[in-house]
């Protein structure tokens, strides 16, 4: 489910009840003529604690999906697989007072396993260490704590342990969680190549990483032959993805060596695992981690070919503003990974640097050229314009560059242009 972290806050304030206050003095009489009439001070809060789960993964945090100013959401995690990133989230209530307007609060977290194991995860660590936060507020732990269940761990329910100890009374609270390990799955999502496009657009609804790995491997054809031909937004897609989920990098090496202990005498199947460990080392390069093509189930000579054709594939460099159609459309696939403000905006930054009257988006010839930053300009606008009627989330994105100061006069100008054009198809 997805959890509100303020409404887990206020949950858990509700959980830990309201501080009783102080006695009013009865009517009448002097608080200096008859201090007994007032109240003694509330008592103290009841300690407690909050322990949730969540889902780390930052396709799955919309709080990136959007412009500032924006209220983050978290996915609290009940079931998991291997390499899953989980953050472990404690909030705490009724921190006690060691007399001089501090506390301590000590955290101890044990995981334990299918088989009866257990691993620390933390002991006696800081949970609080310093002012007393405000009378009646829920605190969020001072420690960070996330857990990655690898490879050596057997599949079935673990159980986090969360202990916190107030120093100052002395108080003790327990909370427990039950998490599933359960096995990665190549699954049939999506379907084909045909269905590859439609899953894309729809991705950044609502994420789905694992299904990436069968994507890359399953639905997509790099021709090492045709490299002219790869799709920048394709590469750019791929790239964020696997490179904000390195889990998935484990799942797709463990798939590929299920695969190759299977191939037997299979031509066909050969064949294609053979394209797959292509693809696979076309992803490392992308991503800057070409080492890890020593990893791939192929002997020596196999894996030194493969470097080799990999070798002039190298990432984009993040943050960097478009300066060719290629990079265009590169961060046209970073937004469809993520649905997030930053490629939309770089995209828009293209068209600051207008091109001369009369030019045109392609040279006719190699002497004829035009410069990079104009080529830009034009691949900016006509996906722009051809992205809008299909894609609200990066039409709303364009409507809030517009507003604001970020922009130059000549962005705002085509801006304008592109949104006020969406109106009037709209209206046919």
């Amino acid at each position: 489910m997805v959890l509100d972290c303020l409404a887990a806050l206020a949950l858990a304030g509700a959980l830990a009840g309201c501080v009783a206050p102080a006695a009013a003095v009865p009517a009448g009489e002097s608080p200096v003529a008859a201090p007994a009439a007032v109240a003694a001070p509330a008592p103290a809060a009841e300690f407690q604690m909050l322990l949730i789960p969540l889902r780390a993964d930052r396709a799955l945090d919309r709080w990136h999906r959007v412009p500032d100013g924006a209220r983050a959401s978290f996915t609290s995690a009940t079931a998991l697989q291997r390499h899953d990133p989980v953050q472990i989230l404690v909030a705490l209530h009724g921190i006690g007072d060691l007399g001089d307007g501090t506390g301590r609060v000590e955290l101890d977290v044990t995981l334990q396993h299918t088989d009866g194991g257990e691993t620390v995860l933390a002991q006696a660590a800081p949970a609080w260490d310093g002012p007393l936060p405000r009378a009646g507020t829920v605190q969020l732990s001072r420690v960070p704590l996330e857990l990655v269940i690898g490879n050596d761990q057997p599949y079935g329910q673990v159980q986090l342990t969360a202990e916190a100890r107030d120093v100052a009374t002395g108080r003790s609270v327990r909370a427990e969680a039950a998490l599933n390990l359960v096995r990665w799955a190549f699954g049939n999502v999506p379907r084909d190549a045909e269905a590859l496009t439609g899953w894309l657009l729809r991705y950044h609804d609502a994420p789905q990483p694992g299904q990436a790995v069968r994507a890359w491997l399953q639905c997509l054809s790099l021709a090492a032959e045709e490299r002219a031909e790869w799709n920048p937004a394709l590469l750019g897609f791929f790239a964020v993805v696997f490179g904000e989920q390195p889990r998935l990098v484990e799942h797709l090496l463990s798939h590929l060596q299920t695969r190759a202990a299977a191939i037997g005498d299979d031509e066909q199947a050969a064949a294609r695992h053979e394209q797959q460990l292509f693809q696979a080392a076309v992803l490392f390069a992308l991503l800057g981690t070409p080492e890890r093509i020593d990893e791939l189930p192929a002997d020596a000579a196999h894996r030194a070919r493969l470097r080799a054709a990999v070798a002039d594939v190298t990432p984009r460099a993040p943050g960097s503003e478009p300066r060719t159609p290629q990079d265009v459309d590169w961060l046209w696939g970073e937004f469809f990974a993520t649905g997030r403000f930053a490629p939309v905006a770089a995209i828009v930054s293209a068209l600051r640097e207008e091109p001369a009257a009369g030019s045109q988006p392609a040279a006719t010839d190699a002497d004829a050229e035009p410069p990079a930053a104009q080529t830009a300009f034009h691949a900016a606008l006509s996906s722009l314009h051809a992205n809008l009627p299909h894609q609200p989330l990066a039409r709303n994105y364009l409507q809030t560059l517009w507003a604001s100061d970020a922009i130059s006069a000549n962005e705002r100008r085509w801006l304008a242009h592109l949104l006020s054009e969406r109106e009037r198809a709209a209206e046919r």
